[in-house]
């Protein structure tokens, strides 16, 4: 039984919509561009084969996204051991102020990664699904099943944890 066409173009459209925002948000995550690719091309086959029929497009999206989330999640496990290097507050806000998805690389994800470990678990992922994906409350809270007052709540503290972590630092 083949899919009527209009449901094939919206999830067609769908990824082809997100295709860059996906690598990026894989990338802030894994942090090697090629890996991120990976794991967006495995998610977005995934997607084609198992998207519920019906679905409206921005539930796909989420949809989407909430693979390649947990097929990041489960990259960052398999390769707990990774170094990172050191990272600057300004690299942080260089790579946030731009929004040209070409300019940000590897080495840039990594570091960006390197500052939020210093945040717990659950307030690092919703800082960046906010901060550098430009996701909204309403998104987030579809792709990690969360109320969206528990989200801003975390993000907040994650903020907050952040300026105490890195604006009140002193170089020696």
């Amino acid at each position: 039984m083949t899919l009527p066409e209009r449901f094939t173009i919206d999830k067609d459209g769908v990824v082809e919509e997100n295709l860059d925002y996906l690598v990026r948000f894989a990338l802030f995550r894994v942090g090697e561009k090629s890996l991120a690719e990976d794991i967006v091309h495995d998610a977005v086959v995934r997607f084609l084969d198992r998207c519920p029929r019906g679905l409206e497009a921005a539930r796909m999206r989420a949809y989407l996204f909430r693979i390649v989330y947990n097929l990041c999640m489960t990259a960052q496990v398999a390769d707990r051991r990774r170094s990172l290097r050191e990272v600057s507050l300004d690299s942080v806000e260089r790579a946030v102020a731009d929004d040209d998805d070409d300019s940000l690389d590897e080495e840039e994800a990594r570091r960006l990664n390197r500052m939020l470990d210093g945040l717990p678990e659950k307030e690092k992922e919703v800082v960046r699904m906010r901060a550098m994906d430009g996701l909204s409350f309403v998104e987030i809270s579809e792709i990690l099943s969360l109320p969206q007052s528990t989200l801003k709540s975390r993000y907040k503290s994650g903020l907050d944890r952040l300026r105490t972590l890195y604006c009140n630092y002193k170089p020696l």
